[in-house]
């Protein structure tokens, strides 16, 4: 890469230095600077050494302190910012800073709770990357440490199913560090998730061969990744798998004295040890984790699901059957006995797994052991009859091609799903409560008795129409309320309230002398159809008066004279209101 290549300028720039990568085993095995010159550098090693030794816990740890002060000095000269030289200078140690206006920053492609990740153009090459954006702390000691054994770690390894750092990116002045890594276009979360993609045995075969060799070399190297889930599992176009986010990852406590934390791998990957509280584990842990990812490629989703860590817990239990009595009695677990559970359960893993290869069955029983030490190992793994029967794992580059598809597109897809979901739900929710505020106000007997304007029965008219044949209610300027039944068939509402209506003996009914109709029980105000329909079409409409309206035809022709059916009116509309409101609303 051609903006990398300005390493090559410091001595070991392609990697650290022996002293960074050895692992010494039987001593402190602390971690210290090449010496480059006599006396000096060999008397500044003794004291780091010494200063060292007292927090050293055996086996072997990556000594993140302060760097002897020439070295900070060469580190700050080379661009390196002096916050992280002070702290981290083994991390960065042959290595020189890349320039940030070397690359051309695209979309982000990634989150995670420490960072962010960017796809990235070199602009040299025009070559694809992926920059993973470290937040800090207020630049805490702690928290930079915590980012320069991922460095550290990340440089100690180096396998084809692993994910490779080509460089850093900061400057002096800079607060911040891209971690530059080769770019892959998919995650096993994104590919498990879509519903048109079903991977075949060979397939999955082919995944887990090449996850189990890049585990395997961790383990060998020395390092636990502690957060093994499809989300860190990428893929390229050429099939090729490579494990990463090692922001978790630790070197493993070989003696027992120096005790971890139980907080790590996310809960549906997490091994019961854990969950029950270990501070002192091993690899094991991330095998249990890779039984789930290799028990989630068959289901497509993930096998344990637990919302909460005792919940996760009861879930496994049920999974994998209750441990037996002497795992409780040898067992030095701080919380063991608190998770014990009150019902005995049989292993459930074959039945819920009946669609499996037996021999995948089989693996999965290994790796998913409550009893750590019956996972065996990475390499044993390998080994194992699953492996080694039809049909056998295909070829990476003949595996099929996919678009980019990664756990945050799927995220993205999900947020947008519920967006839509809530804003039809705030639909429903507001209409809910103005259908309450409607029932309301015809409760109450105030809001009957006033007039309507022309205008606003126009309007109901059109809310008519807009609902298509769904029953509306409209409240009127003048608060009356209009309740109308519709069909998609018919036509506009007529006019109810006020109209012109005059009759042989020339008596009319004006915009001033307005009728206000109480809700009857029988339909003396409106006419019924012949397919049991009630008719949108009032009683008072001017098309009943013409005779204009055939009910073959959805028109009605009848004699109607509105002087009688207002004469009609008038008594028994007084005493329907009377006896409802307590009063005549005339």
């Amino acid at each position: 890469m051609g903006c990398i290549s300005s390493k090559n300028a410091v001595a070991g720039a392609c990697s650290p230095s022996p002293a960074v990568l050895n692992i010494a085993e039987g001593h402190s095995g602390l971690t210290v600077l090449e010496s480059k010159t006599g006396s000096e550098n060999e008397r500044n090693n003794k004291k780091l050494k010494k200063n060292n030794s007292k927090s050293s816990s055996g086996g072997f740890s990556f000594r993140l302190g302060l760097a002897p002060k020439h070295v900070e000095a060469e580190q700050n000269a080379a661009g390196w910012p002096p916050w992280l030289t002070a702290t981290a200078a083994e991390a960065i140690q042959g290595w020189i800073p890349l320039k940030a206006d070397s690359f051309q920053k695209l979309e982000k492609i990634g989150q995670g709770t420490y960072s962010s990740v960017f796809r990235a153009r070199e602009v040299e090459t025009g070559k694809m990357f992926a920059l993973k954006k470290v937040r800090f702390d207020n630049f805490q000691p702690e928290s930079i440490r915590f980012m320069a054994r991922e460095i550290t770690i990340l440089r100690r390894l180096d396998h084809p199913n692993i994910m490779k750092l080509e460089g850093i990116i900061t400057s002096r002045l800079s607060n911040s560090i891209y971690l530059v890594f080769e770019y892959m276009e998919h995650d096993l979360a994104g590919l498990v998730s879509r519903p048109d993609i079903v991977f075949s045995e060979s397939q999955i075969k082919c995944y887990m061969r090449q996850l189990l060799s890049g585990l395997e070399h961790c383990h060998m190297r020395g390092i636990m990744h502690r957060d093994i889930k499809v989300s860190n599992i990428l893929l390229n176009n050429e099939g090729v798998l490579k494990i990463g986010d090692f922001g978790l990852a630790n070197t493993i406590n070989t003696n027992g004295k120096h005790h971890l934390t139980s907080r790590v791998v996310t809960l549906w990957y997490r091994p019961p040890e854990l969950l029950m509280g270990s501070t002192n584990y091993g690899v094991s842990v991330d095998l249990w984790s890779v039984g789930c990812v290799f028990a989630e490629l068959f289901l497509g989703k993930p096998i344990l699901k637990g919302r909460t860590e005792v919940e996760q817990l009861h879930k496994i239990f049920k999974l994998c059957g209750s441990p037996p009595e002497d795992f409780w009695k040898k067992t030095r677990l701080p919380h063991a006995t608190m998770f014990k559970p009150q019902t005995n359960y049989e292993s459930s893993l074959r039945e819920r797994c009946a669609d499996f290869p037996a021999s995948a069955v089989n693996l999965l029983e290994t790796l998913l052991s409550i009893d750590s030490g019956n996972r065996g190992t990475a390499s044993s793994a390998l080994m194992s009859e699953y492996f080694s029967t039809k049909p056998y794992a295909c070829n990476a580059s003949s595996l099929p091609k996919y678009p980019p598809s990664k756990e945050m597109d799927v995220k993205n897809i999900e947020d947008s799903s519920k967006k839509k979901t809530g804003g039809k739900m705030r639909e429903v929710a507001t209409s809910r409560r103005q259908q309450r505020r409607v029932s309301k106000i015809l409760q109450d007997p105030n809001n009957f008795g006033k007039s309507t304007s022309k205008e606003d029965m126009q309007n109901i008219s059109q809310n008519a129409r807009r609902d298509d044949g769904k029953s509306h209610l409209t409240k009127g300027k003048g608060g009356a309320m209009h309740k109308d039944y519709t069909k998609p068939h018919m036509d506009a509402m007529s006019e109810t309230s006020q109209m012109n209506v005059a009759n042989g003996n020339g008596y009319s009914v004006g915009s001033n002398n307005t009728f206000t109709w109480v809700k009857r029980r029988k339909q003396d105000a409106s006419s019924t159809l012949s397919d049991g329909s009630r008719s949108k079409i009032s009683a008072l409409d001017p098309n009943f008066a013409k005779g204009t309206y055939d009910l073959t035809t959805q028109r009605v022709s009848m004699d109607f004279d509105p002087a009688e059916l207002m004469n009609a009116q008038g008594d028994r509309g007084r005493a329907v209101r009377k006896s409802r409101f307590g009063r005549d609303n005339r």
